[in-house]
């Protein structure tokens, strides 16, 4: 009798694999970017700054979207309606809209933009090279007016990955104190040193750091060749 019991048993364990190997995984593609009046929002890839919701499981626990440095996310779902909410106080921005974004996920590929509000942004970014120097010009746009500058700097790294913690270590003067730069209506001028660095190129992205905010927000990566 036990044998029996011990057959019928393996045979719906069978029965059950079968049913999870023939299930269905994901196929729909949600994706979108980080935006301020239609222009990509660029940070430090690894900020956790949104979360996905769907309603109606008992497990609510968010799916955390993964925002890559140029602003950009992406993530393959099931089919369904979602909530996307920007948790507010971890990017270098203010959300423009608190309210969760309802999203519904259709067909292979869905896409969302998320409405935020730098504290400041980057403008007319150029770099030139001098020797051993390399020398980057740009504007800051101050976006919200009670927003005070924090830091400035140029970072530099040998791979396309680069922020204020993915950057070539000994570089000199490649940040300055927001309290130096007193007239943002003209252009920021900073030199950085790049002799440590063996390769025939690097890239280089511009951030600036409000005091309100932990991040940086980042200009798009340039490859500059040496």
């Amino acid at each position: 009798m036990k044998k029996v019991l011990f057959i019928l048993f393996a045979f719906a364990l069978s029965l059950s694999g079968c049913e999870f190997d023939n299930y269905e995984p994901p196929q729909s593609f949600l994706t979108g970017r980080l935006v301020y009046e239609g222009t990509p929002v660029e940070i430090r890839q690894g900020v956790n700054v949104l979360q996905l919701y769907q309603p109606g499981w008992q497990n609510f626990t968010p799916i955390t979207m993964n925002v890559k440095q140029d602003g950009t996310f992406s993530s393959v779902l099931f089919e369904g309606d979602y909530k996307l909410v920007p948790i507010q106080g971890t990017g270098p921005f203010i959300v423009s809209n608190l309210d969760t974004i309802n999203v519904q996920v259709k067909g292979s590929q869905t896409t969302v933009d998320v409405p935020v509000q730098p504290y400041f942004m980057t403008r007319n970014e150029s770099f030139q090279v001098n020797g051993t120097s390399l020398k980057a010009t740009f504007n800051i746009d101050k976006i919200v007016g009670s927003a005070t500058l924090d830091k400035v700097g140029i970072f530099i790294g040998n791979n396309i990955l680069v922020d204020n913690q993915n950057m070539l270590k000994g570089m000199a003067n490649y940040e300055v104190n927001g309290s130096t730069l007193v007239n943002l209506n003209q252009p920021v001028t900073l030199n950085v040193q790049i002799s440590n660095n063996a390769r025939s190129y690097v890239f280089a992205r511009i951030g600036v750091k409000a005091t309100q905010s932990a991040e940086y927000v980042f200009s798009p990566v340039q490859k500059i060749e040496l």
